[in-house]
């Protein structure tokens, strides 16, 4: 029996931009904030509510004492200027109603198992709010976009072993 409460997965698209809009958020939104070499994600509920993958103390992204949390715009924020993720036509289809964004986040308080990789705060807020569990600033940095960093290491491996890619 699937669980009420989360969502059904959508099968994964590589996106190779997103849109950002410093703005207002409304309940539901997948916001985020720069943090100056990476940025964090988090679901706004209001201001006294958003949820996100983090520690109490800090963004900590190597992990260490993070689990999905809940804490007030300005705390979530730190002095930052929220923007709100600008959906695509695509994602508008898949986009989960607001209620089920809130009540999937909400179900999600004290989860862990975070991951810099391959379960952050970013594949947070797109699996609440898409059921895509999906991380742009992962594929920017690893080159999956046009598969540059797994192409390099096919490559790589193809040529140890004698053969092609």
């Amino acid at each position: 029996m699937i669980n009420p409460i989360m969502p059904m997965p959508r099968p994964y698209q590589l996106i190779s931009s997103e849109k950002w809009q410093a703005q207002t958020p409304q309940q539901g939104d997948h916001i985020r904030v720069n943090r100056g070499v990476y940025n964090h994600h988090g679901i706004y509920i209001s201001n006294s509510e958003v949820i996100h993958f983090s520690s109490l103390d800090d963004d900590n992204v190597l992990g260490e004492g993070n689990e999905v949390i809940t804490t007030s715009l300005a705390h979530f924020l730190r002095k930052g200027t929220v923007e709100v993720k600008v959906y695509s036509n695509d994602e508008l289809n898949d986009l989960y109603p607001i209620a089920d964004i809130v009540q999937w986040a909400r179900g999600s308080l004290g989860d862990s198992g975070y991951h810099i990789v391959f379960n952050n705060c970013e594949h947070f807020a797109n699996w609440c709010t898409l059921g895509r569990f999906h991380s742009q600033q992962v594929n920017n940095v690893l080159g999956a976009n046009n598969m540059g960093f797994f192409s390099t290491i096919g490559k790589f491996i193809g040529s140890f072993l004698g053969g092609g890619n």
